[in-house]
């Protein structure tokens, strides 16, 4: 297998991932259906891991001294991204217009001159709370905004499908320990 290059392969890699990860594991468990409330959640809850990620300026840790690894600031950006597209998969799989204009929005993704800002990665949370991920319109907007997100750090559609592509990887194998390797 290669890295993803387009929404299209993202998605069957998701589908992948979710099939597997949905499944018994080792030791018993098996996870219960996910909803947009979980989905909605998990994705907040993933946006918090990318801004305790940010430079000391953005991170809204400020009591804490850490040193800014970029390569783990995209990787918690792409986890965002499992769960975007996880909601595509389970709302909106036979929504082909809708899955083109993300993925347009994908390719046309460059970095960009807007620098990151308190006001934006606010209002991305605002939007992950308020968006209802079985509606098209809050779907394709949210999706949107996630883009803008990535363009203002300064990622481009490479960066993003590389770090899908790494993360994916271990995400593949991490049920196998009930969802601990390197992880929560």
């Amino acid at each position: 297998m290669r890295t993803p290059e387009n929404i299209f392969e993202l998605l069957k890699l998701q589908k992948e991932l979710d099939k597997k990860t949905s499944g018994l594991r080792e030791s018993g468990f098996t996870p219960r259906k996910r909803d947009a409330f979980d989905l909605s959640m998990a994705l907040d809850d993933e946006f918090n891991e990318f801004m305790k990620e940010l430079p000391d300026e953005l991170n809204f840790k400020y009591w804490k001294d850490k040193k800014h690894d970029p390569h783990k600031q995209l990787i918690e950006y792409v986890d965002c991204l499992f769960f975007l597209l996880g909601a595509i998969n389970d709302f909106h799989s036979r929504k082909i217009d809708m899955q083109i204009r993300i993925c347009l929005s994908m390719d046309d993704l460059k970095s960009s001159d807007k620098k990151l800002d308190k006001k934006s990665l606010s209002e991305f949370k605002y939007a992950i709370q308020i968006a209802n991920l079985e509606d098209e319109f809050d779907m394709v907007t949210l999706s949107r905004f996630y883009l803008e997100i990535g363009a203002a750090a300064g990622y481009c559609a490479k960066d993003i499908y590389n770090a899908y592509w790494e993360k994916w990887n271990i995400n593949m194998g991490r049920d196998k320990k009930d969802w601990t390797l390197g992880g929560e």
